[in-house]
Formats: C-alpha cells, sequence, structure tokens
C-alpha cells in the first residue's frame, strides 16, 4: 500500500478510531479499490471528519472543561470565607 495515500488513510481510520479488529480488517487491495478514481475524496473526507461516538464525547467533555477553566481564569481566585 503506498505511504500517506488515502488508502491507508481509510485503513488507519478502520482500525484506529472506529475500533475494526485485526482479523476484519479487509487486505490492502479492498481499500485501494474503495479509494480510487472519485471516491478517494469521499473516504478522505470520512477519514478526517467522522470520528467514533465516544471520541466525540471525549472532546466535548475536554471543550466544557477548558471553558470552565476559561471562566474560572476570568473571576479570578475563589475568596474564603475564615
Amino acid at each position: 500500500m503506498e505511504r500517506g495515500g488515502p488508502a491507508l488513510e481509510l485503513k488507519l481510520w478502520a482500525a484506529q478510531e472506529m475500533g475494526l479488529p485485526p482479523a476484519k480488517v479487509p487486505p490492502d487491495g479492498a481499500f485501494r479499490r474503495m479509494c480510487s478514481g472519485q471516491c478517494a475524496e469521499i473516504w478522505r473526507y470520512v477519514t478526517q471528519h467522522v470520528h467514533h461516538q465516544r471520541n466525540v464525547k471525549k472532546i466535548r467533555g475536554n471543550l466544557l472543561w477548558y471553558q470552565h477553566l476559561e471562566e474560572a481564569e476570568v473571576r479570578g481566585p475563589v475568596e474564603t470565607a475564615g
């Protein structure tokens, strides 16, 4: 499989992002056929923009956490009664 091409990107995406077990990963030739012609651009878009649901939840959680930290930083330190 060519280095860095859409077929390799698709194979890595299927295994890493979607959690496809190694026994279920199709042969390299299947990925090359899937990524031939106009389909290459479609698969490139999919591999860059489609994420597993658990990863999306993690990203959303991180964004909310950093938003909370920024808001706390703007408000300043919390004073304690004492």
